[in-house]
């Protein structure tokens, strides 16, 4: 025990288990990154990106023993570990605990947040020197790639989620864009040459990492530092976009060497702090967040005022290609228009249809089943941009107030809690009995259930909440002399009743003093005025021990009030007399 606690408090939250006999699969080595052919460019057979019927691309013939196919769980799963141990958290694998040799370190400064660098290359903290780090974890990067290829579980290149750059489109996108297989290998080529060669790669890394950021500015043309912080920044994108990918970007990042789960991830190249990095976080979806089931992973640019919690709160619509969007969330199949196979009525994903609801507006929506109504068929090719979304948005320009539709349908609101008198079934029987004839009986008994009315609803609610209904035109005047009527607040009705209540019900002397001091507030004046909340406030700042007295009170007298009004036989029940004497 003392030693697993030992353990645990200085591995935490890395899981070192795993160093010894964790491999179940056979990882075959990647060629010689100098050879230039360790992928072939080719796309699979039969792969997502020739989805539609217009077959022009000549599709290439792998070699049969080329792509090998898992053939039960056990092996996909034992691919996902091999897949998470060589490319870690964005290329820092934690192969021994002796974190000098890794690659970079990780820091985790929050709950469910890391934060990856391969450090500054003249710190003295690292076996290795920043050149040869980095080429380590793009080596890690291309034996993944090419043991996946080699099961069949990619085509020629992968996806990642990147989010839009502010102010790019009306809409908060995801964009799902392709990277090619084989970028880790041609940029360790490059790299693999030599110092002289980190100018060449960060111009080759530098078309990766504006992926994620079109517009930024990275200086891929300035000094030996800035061109290995582009190159180890590409390098942890590429790592961390691969195990996105391999979990069809549905997060969080949870390696099998951790025991945490990882919400967002700042890669920073080498720098310790940015301005140029990175940021990997969690985001909802629209309406493919019903499919996925889960939050997305997504990639954006990482800035000083990156603002997470907006980014969290929003639901971002999918942009992709036909192709990409199946190879990502596939299979999938496309129903198309009998004459024309180019023309897609919906596409079969993930358990429900993607379709377009407006032609014009060419926004996509998923749900699990068509609209009633047929969509409208729309030509689609292998380089469309779909847009997939929900149909509904928010018109941020209606001049309609929510105060005018609430007053048009108050006549339309009924109370919750209540009902009317009705009959409901209480038993069934059935019987048979036989002789020389057959009888068959049936019996039904009802029930009547007695209604729930507005008052009764009210009054088993606290004094607390009684309080609030004081100003409600529930009480009724009569005049004894005239037989006039009139509707009045009910806090005016317990102003009326509060004297014989009190003459009643105040037995002890301490209830006497009590009703003394509300007299001297002035209480059954301050029921009879229309602000009467106002004096519970300026009550509860100078004498807060009377308001619960007050509270109770008017609870007790509205529920002795209860059996007033109208009875069973029509007859009008009054409570009390009131009233002054003629002067």
């Amino acid at each position: 025990m003392a030693a697993l606690l030992y353990e645990e408090h200085n591995d935490s939250p890395w899981i070192f288990d795993h160093l010894e006999g964790d491999n179940q699969l056979p990882i075959q080595p990647t060629p010689s990154a100098q050879e230039g052919d360790e992928f072939p460019l080719e796309h699979l057979p039969k792969c997502p990106h020739h989805i539609l019927a217009d077959r022009k691309i000549p599709l290439a013939e792998v070699p049969h023993n080329e792509v090998q196919e898992p053939h039960n769980e056990l092996s996909r799963s034992s691919i996902t570990r091999m897949l998470q141990g060589l490319c870690g958290i964005a290329g820092v694998c934690p192969k021994s605990r002796d974190r000098e040799s890794w690659t970079g370190y990780v820091e985790f400064p929050g709950e469910n947040v890391a934060v990856v660098s391969y450090g500054p290359s003249e710190d003295g903290l690292y076996e290795k020197p920043l050149l040869e780090r980095i080429c380590s974890g793009l080596l890690g990067f291309c034996i993944a790639a090419s043991n996946i290829r080699r099961y069949g579980l990619c085509c020629n290149c992968f996806t990642v989620l990147v989010r839009s750059e502010a102010g790019a489109d009306p809409y908060h996108l995801a964009h799902l864009r392709q990277l090619s297989l084989d970028s880790g290998s041609h940029l360790l080529s490059i790299l693999q040459k030599g110092n002289d060669s980190v100018f060449e790669a960060a111009s080759y890394a530098l078309d990766i990492v504006k992926l994620v950021a079109p517009t930024a500015i990275f200086d891929a043309e300035g000094s030996t530092k800035a061109c290995l912080h582009i190159c180890a920044l590409a390098t942890q994108f590429l790592c961390v976009g691969l195990v996105s990918y391999a979990q069809a970007h549905v997060g969080p990042i949870q390696p099998f060497f951790l025991d945490t789960k990882l919400n967002t991830i700042h890669l920073l190249g080498i720098s310790d702090y940015p301005p140029s990095g990175i940021s990997v976080g969690l985001v909802g979806l629209a309406c493919m967040g019903g499919m996925i089931r889960d939050q997305a992973i997504i990639f954006e640019l990482l800035t000083i005022d990156v603002n997470e919690t907006e980014r969290e709160r929003r639901e971002y619509f999918i942009s992709s290609n036909i192709g990409d969007l199946i190879d990502t969330w596939g299979p999938g199949e496309l129903i198309v228009d009998r004459d024309s196979a180019t023309r897609v009525l919906a596409i079969r994903l993930g358990g429900g249809v993607i379709w377009c609801p407006d032609s014009e507006e060419s926004i996509f929506h998923w749900s699990q089943d068509l609209h009633p109504l047929l969509p409208e068929l729309v030509s689609i090719s292998n380089n469309t941009l779909l847009v997939i979304g929900s149909p509904v948005t928010y018109n941020q320009h209606c001049r309609h107030r929510k105060e005018q539709f609430q007053e048009s349908s108050t006549c339309h609101f009924q109370q919750l809690g209540t009902s009317k008198p009705h009959w409901a079934p209480s038993e069934i029987q059935f019987g048979l009995q036989g002789g020389q004839y057959a009888v068959f009986q049936g019996n039904v008994t009802w029930q009547k259930v007695p209604g729930r009315t507005l008052k009764q609803s009210r009054l088993e609610q606290s004094d607390d909440m009684l309080v609030s209904f004081l100003d409600d035109l529930w009480g009724l005047q009569v005049s004894y002399c005239t037989g006039i009527a009139r509707r009045v607040p009910i806090r005016q009705v317990v102003a009326d009743a509060i004297d014989s209540f009190l003459s009643v019900y105040n037995g002890t002397q301490e209830e006497i003093d009590t009703w003394m001091e509300l007299r001297k507030l002035h209480i059954i004046e301050e029921l009879r005025e229309p602000n009467f909340q106002q004096f519970l406030i300026r009550t509860s700042q100078t004498k807060p021990e009377l308001v619960p007295v007050i509270k109770k009170m008017i609870g007790q007298i509205l529920r002795h009030l209860g059996p007033t009004g109208f009875d069973q036989d029509g007859n009008l029940v009054a409570a009390c007399f009131w009233g002054q004497d003629p002067s």
